[in-house]
């Protein structure tokens, strides 16, 4: 979730160093299902303000002809990164990017408990 983006253009882009900023605030990458504990805040991505100065017309330019936007500035305040593991040991971070995980220490546990019938394949304790 993003609270606001304010946009401060500046049209004057025949100067030079007409940039103009982007600032996104209050972004929240909330964790995936799975992953909540109680009344805790979860997330796995939290910024507080983020600027990003830039030339307006190269978004354009990179939308129409595949160019690159031109920053000037990128400037992230406020950064919090969170990361942790629910009751079956995937990462909350992995599963939100729907990767797997490939902690080899971690794979080999879980494949030894589910092989031996203490772990279910949804991660559940078997019982």
């Amino acid at each position: 979730t993003i609270d606001c983006i304010k946009v401060r253009p500046n049209f004057n882009w025949w100067a030079k160093d007409s940039w103009s900023e982007i600032i996104v605030c209050g972004w929240t990458w909330h964790n995936p299902a799975g992953f909540h504990r109680g009344g805790e805040t979860s997330y796995i991505l939290k910024i507080e303000k983020m600027t990003f100065r830039l030339e307006l017309l190269s978004i354009v330019r990179a939308i129409r002809h595949k160019q690159a936007v031109k920053v000037d500035l990128l400037l992230v305040e406020g950064l919090h990164f969170k990361t942790q593991k629910n009751e079956a040991s995937l990462l909350n971070l992995w599963e939100a990017l729907d990767l797997p995980d490939d902690d080899v220490n971690v794979s080999a546990i879980v494949q030894s408990a589910q092989r031996y019938g203490g772990v279910s394949k949804t991660g559940a304790p078997s019982g």
